[in-house]
């Protein structure tokens, strides 16, 4: 897949998210935040426009006064551009958005593909594009990261170099910590009553903090294998005991091996193999 179609599927995947949305919906806030969904159209189209400025450059275009915007107005920027189209119809911001990504598909036919391919290009294309397959956590004081043990190296010095000039702090626990997944249709019973709080209730891909035998865990149902389950992320020193209490509750213990032919059962991609740094999520069926 090259930028072009990244792009195209792009533009095509916010269409297909508002299709068959209801009409008389498209302006009622809170379909993310306090956006409506015209609101999500106006900030892609204000964000089309800067693109249209960006790919611009390589051609010898000017003026650009949407990426002269987006620089001096920095975080506002956002806010400002949506606020702008607060007058204008549902129709008018799509076929503004619209409109703007046809420019941006004209422009990018004109750039050499090896141009595309330089890190900078676009912010979200180059070498490192596609790293790993994760799983991002959110809580009240941060994020949590699940990523594949193989990649945890190459992910580590990835967040590690875009940390310089940030206000943040990042940990590394994979030593400190052990994972155990659960999976199959008995997973629900083999699993209550390990921790304080029911978890049993956990909505499919969500976590929840709480603890294992009076020490923190974290307690997620994201199981990549098409059956229900859960994943424990308890202390090292924890590990060994929660897997003998599951054995001792009628787990079976099994390897990668099986989980890998149930996943493929289910058509689902995995780093490796159907994803690398060369296969992009949309080419592995992972656009949303």
């Amino acid at each position: 897949m090259n930028a072009t179609d990244i792009l195209k599927y792009g533009q095509a995947t916010a269409l297909q998210a508002i299709d068959g949305f209801p009409e008389t919906a498209w302006e009622t806030p809170g379909a993310c935040g306090v956006w409506s969904v015209k609101d999500i159209i106006a900030h892609l189209a204000s964000y089309e426009e800067v693109l249209v400025d960006v790919l611009s450059g390589f051609v010898g275009r000017h003026p650009t006064p949407s990426l002269d915007k987006f620089t001096e107005m920095g975080g506002q920027f956002n806010d400002t551009e949506v606020e702008r189209r607060k007058r204008r119809t549902m129709r008018e911001v799509l076929d503004e958005f619209n409109d703007a990504h046809a420019q941006v598909m004209s422009l990018a036919e004109r750039i050499r593909p090896e141009v595309f391919r330089q890190v900078g290009t676009l912010p979200w294309y180059g070498m490192d594009y596609s790293l790993d397959d994760v799983l991002v956590y959110g809580w009240t004081d941060g994020y949590g990261m699940v990523v594949n043990a193989s990649n945890r190296q190459k992910i580590v010095a990835w967040i590690g170099g875009h940390q310089p000039g940030l206000s943040v702090q990042t940990q590394d626990t994979t030593l400190e910590s052990c994972m155990i997944a659960v999976q199959g249709p008995l997973a629900v019973e083999l699993c209550r009553g390990l921790t304080p709080e029911d978890v049993t209730g956990l909505s499919y891909y969500f976590a929840r903090r709480t603890t294992y035998n009076s020490r923190n865990c974290v307690v997620s149902r994201t199981g990549y294998t098409g059956e229900d389950g859960f994943e424990f992320i308890v202390s090292a020193e924890q590990g060994r005991q929660l897997w003998e209490e599951l054995l001792g509750r009628g787990a079976k213990p099994c390897g990668l091996g099986a989980r890998d032919t149930l996943r493929l059962e289910a058509a689902m991609p995995l780093y490796g193999h159907e994803l690398n740094e060369e296969t992009d999520p949309f080419q592995a069926g992972l656009s949303w």
